[in-house]
């Protein structure tokens, strides 16, 4: 087991006590900030999270663990520039910066600081962001970085969406330099976290839920330092189903906020209904906004009787959901074939809100 962290103050650090081949930062003018760990020719595990008790139990984090070979050598070859001495900018591997890989169709693209060539992380970003197709949904411990932000501002005067977490604390930290004052002016959509503790995720969802969707996340906060003195690693993965995952922590965090703003203005919406005629069963499709707070689903013949009624627990607010619903009556019996109304409410701090389809049950 090979080790390599930022010069440790604490002495009770846990550093201290690794039986284990160790080596501290060599870089004095920015942090040794990676937070991944490999197993050699086999995985990598990274993000925002450290190994800390108020990482685990405290602070807002991610972490993941990608299984892939190809993978774990770039990532191992970064750790070996370190092992070696090389820090910051002395680091020299630039050929290992940039690099992409496949996993099961996955795209996958690995970026470390501070390497100038192919390009700075930064730029990489930016290039991401300027290709936003709808919507942008961060969630970012320090946001410092005015060519960043201005690319979010542009997103916006481009009639795209942009909303965004910042940690409380680490505004008033960074002050005057952070990007908060300066998006919420330009007319995004964010807020400040709801933890009182750190809102510590580094990520970043880009136009979730289409085939573009892409996800940004590492130990990298959109800051100078991060982009040109500490050493960081980032993944971007283009992956609708893994951008959504981050897309629902987003909301969660969102939700905590108080929700000063809506990531979707409607209680419900786009609701599909099928297969029509249908003979068991119908599955239902639809949007819900992030602040619904119940749902339930209703199904009614045409002289208005209401014949089976869902409580449906397990929906997810703020992104599209779905339902199987079995076609028999709350008795369990099934139901006779003819033409129904099916009624989906929703509640909401507002209200109750709702849509309604037709469709066919042939028996």
């Amino acid at each position: 087991v090979y080790v390599i962290c930022d010069d440790p103050q604490d002495k009770d650090s846990l550093y201290w006590q690794l039986n284990v081949s160790s080596k501290t930062l060599g870089n004095k003018s920015g942090l040794m900030h990676n937070k991944f760990c490999v197993l050699r020719d086999s995985a990598v595990w990274t993000g925002s999270w450290n190994p800390t008790d108020n990482d685990t139990t405290k602070n807002n984090n991610n972490a993941m663990v990608i299984y892939s070979s190809g993978l774990a050598k770039i990532y191992e070859t970064e750790f070996l520039e370190m092992w070696q001495g090389r820090f910051g900018s002395d680091k020299t591997k630039t050929e290992n910066n940039g690099k992409e890989i496949d996993l099961e169709g996955i795209k996958i693209k690995v970026y470390f600081s501070p390497y100038s060539l192919p390009q700075e992380t930064n730029q990489a970003l930016k290039t991401i962001l300027e290709g936003t197709e709808k919507s942008v949904y961060f969630a970012l411990y320090s946001f410092t970085e005015d060519t960043l932000g201005d690319s979010l501002i542009e997103l916006v005067n481009k009639g795209k969406k942009v909303y965004g977490i910042f940690d409380l604390e680490q505004v008033g930290s960074d002050g005057i330099y952070s990007e908060y004052d300066k998006l919420r002016s330009a007319g995004t959509q964010i807020t400040i976290d709801g933890n009182q503790y750190k809102m510590h995720h580094k990520f970043a969802v880009i136009d979730p839920f289409l085939s573009s969707a892409k996800l940004f996340t590492g130990s990298f906060n959109w800051s100078v330092n991060a982009n040109t003195k500490n050493d960081e690693n980032v993944l971007i993965i283009y992956s609708p189903e893994i951008a959504e995952i981050y897309y629902r922590e987003f909301l969660k965090l969102w939700r905590q906020t108080g929700g000063v703003t809506n990531p979707n203005q409607k209680a419900i919406e786009n609701l599909i209904v099928y297969p029509s005629p249908a003979v068991n069963y119908v599955n239902l499709n639809f949007n819900l906004g992030y602040n619904v707070k119940n749902v339930e689903i209703k199904i009614y013949n045409l002289v208005g009787e209401e014949v089976k009624n869902v409580t449906f627990s397990d929906f997810t607010g703020g992104i599209r959901n779905h339902k199987k619903v079995f076609l028999t009556n709350d008795s369990g019996e099934n139901l006779a074939s003819g033409v129904y109304l099916v009624k989906v409410e929703t509640e909401t701090p507002d209200g109750t809100f709702h849509q309604i389809k037709k469709f066919a049950l042939i028996k």
